[in-house]
């Protein structure tokens, strides 16, 4: 979906794909077929990575089109590094993680036009979703370790 969507606008931009699956030879096969032989300029396919750091630095947007999603820790990391973030409103974590789009921007599942144009409002309003993304470092604090342990402890003591 990403892809395709990215392949309908005409601005520069790397995509970065993490992780291995069995759609990895499909997605290589869509990407020459959408951006021609010269695809590998436009997008990375990097495979299982332990370490996300380095590429969650050098992103300025993060993509999330899943047709279904538990809680998404991509998600929660994405915001953690301050990136903005896209993700599709798919049933599951996804509204409950960005506030139904206060903390990010959800698009309707399976529309590549609707990404697209949330695509494009980001590189015209950069601004605008970078200030989202600021704020949801502060919201999924409540996410952390410290706040997990604390709430589970308060609900063992009321049982």
């Amino acid at each position: 979906l990403a892809l395709k969507a990215l392949s309908k606008i005409n601005k520069d931009f790397v995509l970065t794909i993490v992780g291995r699956g069995p759609e990895k030879n499909r997605l290589i096969k869509l990407s020459e077929k959408l951006f021609g032989k010269n695809y590998k300029n436009k997008i990375k396919f990097v495979g299982h990575q332990i370490n996300l750091k380095k590429y969650y630095i050098r992103s300025n947007l993060f993509i999330n089109t899943s047709y279904f999603e538990g809680f998404s820790n991509a998600i929660i990391d994405a915001m953690n590094h301050n990136i903005p973030v896209i993700a599709s409103d798919c049933a599951g974590g996804n509204q409950e993680i960005l506030k139904n789009g206060k903390y990010g921007i959800l698009f309707e599942t399976l529309n590549e036009m609707d990404l697209k144009v949330k695509i494009c409002d980001f590189l015209k309003n950069k601004k605008f979703f970078f200030k989202k993304a600021k704020q949801a470092k502060k919201y999924i604090r409540k996410y952390s370790l410290k706040n997990s342990i604390n709430e589970y402890s308060n609900l063992f003591e009321k049982i």
